[in-house]
């Protein structure tokens, strides 16, 4: 979806922003997770993890050449 927005120039809404921001979240939170799990699940843990990685890099790519301003954190100016 990322890929064909870019394509077609097409500048992304506020709330695929945000969605676009808690699945990076979610995505960050399952290759950060070291739960230990029984054989069973380990392959879908697998896919999970290798899933979440290639978001995370199609993401960054995208966020780099959109050119997206993403809102600010409201805790930003307590820095």
């Amino acid at each position: 979806m990322l890929r064909k927005m870019q394509e077609k120039a097409v500048s992304p809404h506020d709330l695929l922003l945000s969605e676009l921001e808690r699945a990076r979240i979610r995505a960050r939170k399952i290759l950060m997770d070291e739960v230990q799990v029984n054989e069973n699940s380990t392959k879908t843990q697998e896919k999970e993890k290798k899933a979440a990685k290639v978001f995370l890099s199609a993401y960054k790519i995208w966020l780099k050449d959109t050119e997206v301003q993403l809102p600010e954190h409201p805790w930003t100016q307590y820095q």
